[in-house]
């Protein structure tokens, strides 16, 4: 039976200074150097109790996303020599040491690597530890003797080959609560790891202009920002990273609004510190879990799907076969350019040496930012480990319509235009069908979001020239055509959850299909009203119904879509024109965004557009 938190933190007697004690001591003594802290439940760690330790009366496994050790993968990315486990505690206890095994016919399989009673603190050698996908270890105790685990670690007896210096770019606008609290996290992190403390700083990018001066400290740089959106922001931090005296040679993108474990800091400053030297410039991808569900796992990896992109690995709740699954991604993978693989900038590290290389971000403002990155960046590896991650409230509900119906289509036409040989044969059919999707769900206020995407494409790099701010005007007035109710009840977001099923007679179906789609069917043969969930409800929903309650149950509002004749027939008329206009300029708007590409993405165009001064 697992333990509670409070349980769990008894049995501990969390004590992170106490750890890095040990650590230093074990380093300075043993010449073994920590890879991965074991990370205990804590006030400081948002990771829940079974992400950590599974605890069955007097046996603690350490089979968990956040303490197995990826063996395979570490041996494989990094220069280690032989691999040891390092534990602090007191009183006596049988250790085991497991290793797991992974093939095409057998999911899994268990070897016991070492099996012993010991007393008090430990550090014994892995035998083999490379050919292992998962290393994790278990403690067994006799219940009528006390024993207090004290620390742990995964070690190896290399130094590593080289020491990075490492600023993490996060940028908010107007979130002081999540910014607040991330920066008193990192300042405990490195006041208990003093050994790393002057090799990272946080620069905070601050696009609202209304964080105060005092949040700034020797680990704290503050850059006031005007509101260029995500891809602003992370120009402006890279920009004053590559131009601090700081010597940093690493950065790491960060969403504001996100929890993290500060031993995902630390774990990606050593796991770049020893990177092989064909992988040296290997990016270094933190996974998202799910906020509300926290050892749900939801992506590590993106890879091309048509217009946009999916995870690589499913969403998954983080059983030790999981942990295991989510960790394998064949290095191949980053050199097929049908996957184009990337990291999103929830959790990004790579080299700043790449900025000079490669550019800056393109203005795109939000949204496939980070995905445009990757593909620039294409054939480089992305290490993604267990352990190393954040928890952010999942996108389901939470994407605006100007996210969704402008940015995407719009950035996303650019982007696939220049990376993507094949998108001109499929690029038309796609956008069509989603115009058709839209208007046959009464997405009014997303179909003006969706003209005004097709109308900046065809005004080619002209359009991300525009001035951020009146940009963001022009769109979030179209956004507040959509209007916004708070649930009069719960059984109405009761009803929207568990619906009946969406069944069309027959007799409606001809009568649906007669009317081109219901365009000219008579009111009074519709239904008076539906209630659908708001994450792309299926058009079903909405055949021959003349209302629709749309709810979006994480903010507990609702909108209503009604059947409107005038604009289905000016919204399919208008979009039918755009698109077919843009077909017959593709090939000079794919010459127009490849030419503007690098003015767009060099230092000298941000310095202009975000109204620096050297």
């Amino acid at each position: 039976m697992r333990a509670s938190r409070a349980v769990t933190n008894a049995l501990f007697r969390f004590d992170r200074q106490l750890i890095l004690h040990n650590s230093n001591h074990m380093t300075a003594s043993s010449r073994v150097y920590p890879i991965a802290n074991i990370v205990l439940p804590g006030t400081n760690n948002p990771a829940t109790p079974d992400l950590c330790v599974h605890i069955d009366k007097n046996k603690w496994h350490f089979n968990t996303w956040m303490n197995t050790f990826a063996a395979k993968k570490y041996y494989q990315y990094c220069e280690i020599g032989k691999l040891y486990l390092n534990l602090q505690a007191k009183g006596r206890y049988r250790l085991e040491v497991i290793g797991s095994k992974r093939t095409h016919t057998v999911p899994r399989e268990d070897f016991i690597l070492r099996s012993q009673e010991i007393t008090d603190s430990t550090c014994v050698e892995i035998p083999e530890a490379n050919e292992y996908d998962g290393l994790y270890f278990s403690i067994i105790t006799n219940p009528q003797e006390s024993f207090q685990f004290i620390s742990g670690a995964w070690c190896t007896d290399t130094p590593p080959p080289r020491q990075n210096k490492l600023a993490i770019i996060t940028c908010t606008f107007k979130r002081e609560e999540h910014i607040s609290r991330n920066v008193a996290l990192l300042e405990q992190f490195l006041q208990d790891t003093p050994e790393v403390s002057e090799r990272i700083k946080l620069l905070i990018v601050d696009n609202g202009r209304t964080l105060p001066d005092t949040i700034k400290s020797n680990h704290v740089e503050l850059y006031p920002n005007i509101n260029a959106g995500g891809a602003g922001g992370f120009a402006r931090g890279l920009i004053e990273a590559r131009r601090s005296n700081s010597g940093y040679t690493r950065v790491l993108l960060m969403d504001d609004d996100v929890e993290v474990s500060p031993e995902s800091f630390y774990r990606t400053l050593v796991i770049a510190d020893y990177l092989k030297h064909e992988y040296k410039s290997a990016f270094i991808n933190g996974a998202m879990m799910d906020l509300y569900q926290k050892n749900r796992f939801f992506e590590n990896l993106a890879v091309q799907n048509g217009l946009w992109v999916h995870s690589y690995h499913a969403a998954c709740n983080l059983s030790y076969d999981n942990v295991l699954k989510v960790n394998d991604i064949p290095e191949e993978v980053f050199h097929n350019p049908d996957c184009k693989a990337a990291g999103a900038w929830w959790y990004c590290c790579f080299e700043l040496e790449l900025v000079r290389e490669k550019g800056y971000p393109l203005p795109i403002f939000i949204r496939a930012d980070d995905l445009e990155w990757g593909w620039r960046n294409f054939g480089k590896t992305h290490l993604a480990i267990n352990g190393i991650c954040i928890w952010h409230a999942p996108f389901m509900y939470r994407v605006s319509k100007a996210t969704e119906y402008y940015y995407i289509p719009r950035n996303m036409f650019m982007i696939q235009s220049i990376y993507t040989p094949s998108f001109k044969s499929w690029w038309k059919n796609r956008y069509q069908t989603f115009r058709k999707y839209l208007t046959q769900t009464y997405n009014y206020a997303a179909l003006e979001m969706f003209t005004m995407a097709l109308q900046d494409i065809l005004k080619g790099d002209a359009a991300f020239y525009e001035n951020p701010d009146e940009q963001m005007q022009r769109i979030s007035k179209a956004d507040r055509a959509s209007i916004w109710k708070p649930c009069e009840n719960a059984q109405e977001m009761h009803n929207a959850l568990h619906p009946r099923p969406f069944k069309v007679r027959k007799i409606r179906k001809f009568l649906y299909n007669l009317t081109y789609k219901g365009q000219f069917c008579p009111l009074a043969f519709m239904k008076p009203e539906r209630s659908v969930i708001d994450w792309f409800p299926p058009e079903r929903a909405f055949t021959m119904v003349r209302k629709v309650k749309v709810y979006n149950p994480l903010k507990n509002q609702y909108e209503e879509r009604k059947f409107d004749r005038a604009k289905h027939y000016y919204y399919k008329k208008t979009l039918k024109r755009l698109i077919d206009e843009i077909d017959q300029k593709y090939d000079e708007l794919s010459a127009n965004f490849r030419k503007a590409h690098s003015e767009l993405t060099s230092e000298e165009f941000w310095k202009k557009y975000l109204n620096l001064n050297d």
